[in-house]
């Protein structure tokens, strides 16, 4: 899904966000930070808290309706 970020000239922001189905404006400016999700996890995601928390299909419902826009 969505295009694979070039490794020589990766994308601004999150370098995942051109294939992932939750990426918002957000994900372009910067890196998102990174989160201790628990002692042997950590994501880089600004929606890493909500999707550990058990959000995912808040958050997902939230970036069907951004992309229909």
């Amino acid at each position: 899904m969505g295009e694979i970020p070039s490794p020589i000239n990766p994308p601004s922001g999150c370098r995942f966000r051109t294939r992932c189905p939750l990426a918002v404006d957000e994900c372009a400016g910067k890196p998102p930070p990174s989160y201790q999700l628990s002692p042997d996890h950590n994501a880089a995601c600004v929606f890493a808290p909500d999707l550990y928390g058990g959000k995912r299909s808040a958050l997902v419902q939230q970036s069907a309706l951004a992309a229909s826009v």
